[in-house]
């Protein structure tokens, strides 16, 4: 699956999940020199209330789909704390 598609497809999903969902426009930025796309969520998933950044980081091999509380200070010291080892692709 493409970057791009999987954004549009987690919108759709979020969309259809919750009636109150407020999405942020798409942006382009860069998450440990990997470039990303990235929006926000709030809304009412599963009967409770969400705040959620997705974050769709573009490596050599794959792309990566990060979520998070960004209220939480501990998700921020964890997204700070990201590694990502590029290997030969035949893990």
């Amino acid at each position: 699956m493409n970057h791009e598609q999987a954004v549009a497809e987690q919108k759709a999903f979020l969309t259809r999940q919750s009636s109150d969902a407020a999405i942020t426009a798409t942006k382009q930025s860069v998450v440990r020199s990997f470039r990303a796309t990235e929006f926000g969520f709030e809304g009412t998933l599963g009967g409770r209330w969400k705040v959620r950044r997705f974050i769709f980081l573009e490596s050599a091999l794959r792309t990566y789909r990060i979520i998070y509380d960004p209220r939480s200070t501990v998700n921020e010291q964890i997204l700070a704390s990201l590694v990502i080892q590029e290997g030969s692709g035949s893990e």
